[in-house]
C-alpha cells in the first residue's frame, strides 16, 4: 500500500506545502515491526581459555525508515537498516604452566591471547529511478522502476569491487506509465548489497614490578587477515550503469567501509580498514 508522507494542518499559512515547516510535518502512519532470534554463549572452557559469543537472526519491516526525507512514497517492506545475520565473538587465552627454571619461567609465563570476530549479513539497497516534481509539495519524488523479466539480479566478476553489481539491465524506467510518474513493481528495498566481517588478534605479556604495580605490554592486529568490507551499493538508475574504471554508477560499490560512514573513527580501525599493528605498553596499579 502506498500513500503520502504529508499532513499539513489546514487554514495555516505558516505550514504551507513545500519547504519551510510544512515540508517536515508528518503523521503517525507509518508503523515498524522488529522480530528477532538471539543466542548467546558464555563460558570458561578450559585452563585459561575463555569465550563469549552472540548471534542474532532478525527481521526489521517498516513503511518509512527515517522521516528526514519526505519526498518518497510509504511501501512496506525490510527497513533500511535491516541486518538479517549478525555475529560476535570474542576469546581470550592465558596461557597457562609451571616452570622450576627461573629463566624459563620468566620467558613463558604470563602469556595471553585475545581475539575479536564480527561479521554480519548485507544491509538493503533501494532500487529508484525517475525523479517526477510533485507540484502540491513542491518536491521531487523518486520512484520504483519496473523489473525486466529474464534478467538477473546480479552480475559477477573479479573487476567489480566485491565480485558483484546489481545488474543495470535488470530495471526499465519507461517514458510514461507505472515507474515513470508513478510507481512501477520493483519492491522497496529489493536488492542486497554486501556483508562484512573482520577479525581482530592482540598478544599481550603482564610483567609483575610488585604486589598491585605491573606493566602490560601488548601487540594488536586490526583486521588480521587484510580482508576486504565494502560500502553501501548506488541503488539510483540515473547514474548509468557502473563503471569500474572510477568505481561510480549504478551497482556498484564506491570504497570499502573504512572510507564511508565511519564516523569519528580513524579509517585504519573502522570496519574494512587495511590491516594495520599497533604496540602498547600500559602501567597498571
Amino acid at each position: 500500500m502506498l500513500e503520502s508522507y504529508y499532513i499539513l494542518p489546514p487554514n495555516n499559512p505558516n505550514f504551507g506545502p513545500g519547504g519551510g515547516v510544512g515540508a517536515y510535518i508528518t503523521q503517525n502512519g507509518p508503523t515498524s515491526g522488529y522480530n528477532a532470534l538471539q543466542v548467546q554463549f558464555q563460558h570458561t572452557l578450559s585452563h585459561g581459555l575463555q569465550a563469549l559469543a552472540f548471534y542474532t537472526w532478525s527481521h526489521s519491516i517498516d513503511d518509512a525508515s527515517s522521516n528526514f526525507d519526505l519526498s518518497d512514497l510509504l511501501e512496506r517492506a525490510s527497513s533500511d537498516f535491516d541486518i538479517r545475520n549478525n555475529f560476535q565473538l570474542a576469546m581470550t587465552y592465558d596461557v597457562p604452566g609451571q616452570y622450576p627454571n627461573r629463566m624459563l619461567s620468566g620467558l613463558l609465563k604470563h602469556w595471553a591471547f585475545d581475539t575479536r570476530v564480527t561479521a554480519r549479513s548485507a544491509l538493503p539497497v533501494d532500487i529508484v529511478g525517475a525523479n517526477s516534481y510533485n507540484t502540491v509539495i513542491n518536491a521531487y519524488v523518486s520512484f520504483h522502476p519496473n523489473l525486466v523479466p529474464g534478467q538477473q539480479l546480479y552480475l559477477y566478476g573479479s573487476a567489480y569491487p566485491g565480485g558483484k553489481i546489481i545488474n543495470y539491465n535488470a530495471f526499465n524506467i519507461p517514458t510514461s506509465g507505472p515507474g515513470f510518474d508513478s510507481e512501477g513493481d520493483t519492491p522497496r528495498n529489493y536488492a542486497r548489497g554486501f556483508g562484512a566481517w573482520q577479525m581482530n588478534f592482540a598478544l599481550r605479556r603482564e610483567f609483575p614490578i610488585h604486589e598491585r604495580l605491573r606493566l602490560q605490554f601488548r601487540a594488536e592486529a586490526f583486521n588480521l587477515f587484510n580482508h576486504p568490507a565494502f560500502s553501501s551499493v548506488n541503488g539510483n538508475l540515473t547514474y548509468g550503469p557502473y563503471n569500474p574504471s572510477c568505481l561510480c554508477g549504478f551497482g556498484g560499490s564506491g570504497g570499502t567501509l573504512s572510507s564511508y560512514g565511519a564516523g569519528n573513527l580513524n579509517s585504519l580501525y573502522a570496519t574494512g580498514g587495511p590491516r594495520s599493528l599497533q604496540l602498547a605498553l600500559k602501567l597498571i596499579f
